[in-house]
């Protein structure tokens, strides 16, 4: 029997929503859904049906605390509806910030639908042979109401298990593609997720004259909070940085293609050198890689001078440290620039398209509480008050009703727990099992 603590405990209420990225698999009999129209042509807004099959109820199941759905029931699944990256699974390890979606629904037993809130919370039945239907109201203007910015992100129909349990067989998804408005040709209405696949954006024979789109140069960062004096390395990954592109202008790529700097720092708000910002505007770099073709890369020095390789297809990978420190150690006045992971041509080229930049925010300290009372004589009762400082609501996604895809917000308990409690470490909810007074504390 683990030792108990009899302690005011903050627990977090850790949880994830909606999902994402599309890797091709084979087709299994596992879960799969089927979309009834999968690309959406100018400014149409339609209804969508989602078709699940195959999602067996006894896969993933409550752990009752704090749960609308008691312990033991089927957890069932979420389906959701938004643009995700590509690292966004639970089973991954991908937090609730990989989820945002723009609608959600969740798939249930019939016996369940009412306790979380019936279909006006968003409630559809998942039968006893794993299957659902759902609909969705989906268009291009819903999806850049809730994006600002759409790059590195995979509109689409995503599932996976509810409640925050993992359930890797759950976790399938169907693209969802929104084409300019052409005259004539029909742009089909069927495709089929079958566990990452996005299916067939085909016409049905009709044919579609659409011209293919362009994409533009992007890069996600793996992480971009930092907290304190939290160090990191980063994960930068670009596409569509199309080498023919950028041209150097100066030695060692003069005429060649020039690459992309991949640059940890903090710059002025106009930097962009094809806007004619020179390297003034550019004043703390605490860190860079150069991206370029695999046959330059021993010309810019090689992996120890920060080479790395720029694909034919436009895609590159680069890690990099990052802290709020490393910023500081450069420049101790930050005032007026902007700390990020910047991209830009190489080699005095001038190309806009390769100019991006995401931003780093650095929170100033890790959350904290202070109680005003914490010793007690034998048999003395008494209303403590707890103040707690640095609880940023945007840490803290929600992955279950009825916060699912918003702040969480943190459970503020007077309990006893063991001495292994936290959910961020994997304890389940038999390790917090003495719960003597809870607040939420949520977003007003």
């Amino acid at each position: 029997m683990p030792r108990l603590l009899t302690a005011l405990a903050l627990v977090f209420a850790l949880v994830t929503p909606a999902a994402m990225a599309l890797p091709a698999q084979a087709a299994t009999d596992g879960p799969k859904i089927t979309l009834s129209k999968a690309t959406i042509t100018g400014d149409e807004e339609v209804a969508i049906t989602v078709t699940g099959t195959g999602f067996d109820p006894a896969l993933a199941t409550s752990n009752g605390a704090p749960s609308p759905i008691p312990a033991g029931d089927p957890a069932g699944v979420f389906v959701v509806w938004g643009a995700f990256p590509e690292n966004w699974k639970p089973s991954a390890g991908a937090s609730g910030t990989a989820r945002t979606n723009v609608e959600q629904k969740w798939a249930v037993a019939a016996e369940n639908l009412s306790g979380i809130g019936g279909s006006a919370a968003g409630a559809v039945e998942l039968k006893a042979d794993g299957s659902f239907e759902t609909t969705f109201t989906v268009s291009k203007a819903l999806l850049k109401a809730k994006y600002s910015d759409l790059s590195g992100l995979n509109p689409g129909v995503y599932t996976y298990a509810g409640l925050g349990s993992t359930q890797a067989q759950y976790e399938t998804s169907a693209a969802l593609a929104f084409a300019d408005a052409e005259p004539g040709g029909d742009n089909g209405d069927d495709s089929t997720g079958d566990g990452g696949t996005g299916g067939n954006n085909g016409d049905g024979g009709n044919g579609d004259d659409t011209p293919p789109v362009v994409a533009e140069p992007s890069v996600t960062v793996s992480k971009t909070k930092f907290i304190g004096a939290e160090e990191a390395v980063v994960t930068v990954a670009g596409k569509n940085f199309d080498p023919s592109l950028a041209t150097g202008a100066r030695p060692p790529l003069a005429g060649k293609p020039a690459g992309a700097y991949v640059v940890f720092g903090a710059f002025a708000d106009e930097w962009q050198p094809s806007k004619g910002a020179g390297s003034s505007t550019r004043p703390v770099n605490a860190g860079q890689k150069w991206a370029v073709s695999a046959g330059d890369m021993g010309t810019i020095g090689g992996a120890n001078a920060g080479a790395i390789e720029l694909k034919a297809d436009g895609s590159f990978t680069a890690e990099l440290t990052v802290s709020k420190a490393l910023l500081e150690a450069k420049r101790s006045d930050l005032t007026g620039l902007n700390p990020g992971i910047y991209t830009y041509p190489g080699s005095g080229a001038t190309q806009a398209k390769y100019e991006t930049f995401t931003p780093i925010e650095f929170v100033s300290s890790d959350p904290s509480v202070t109680v005003s009372k914490v010793e007690f004589e034998a048999g003395e009762e008494a209303v403590v008050t707890v103040d707690g400082k640095n609880f940023d609501p945007s840490l803290a996604t929600g992955a279950r009703p009825p916060l699912a895809g918003k702040p969480a917000g943190a459970y503020v308990v007077f309990g006893a727990f063991a001495d292994e409690w936290q959910p961020s470490k994997g304890a389940g909810s038999s390790t917090r099992p003495v719960n003597a007074g809870q607040k939420w504390a949520v977003s007003a």
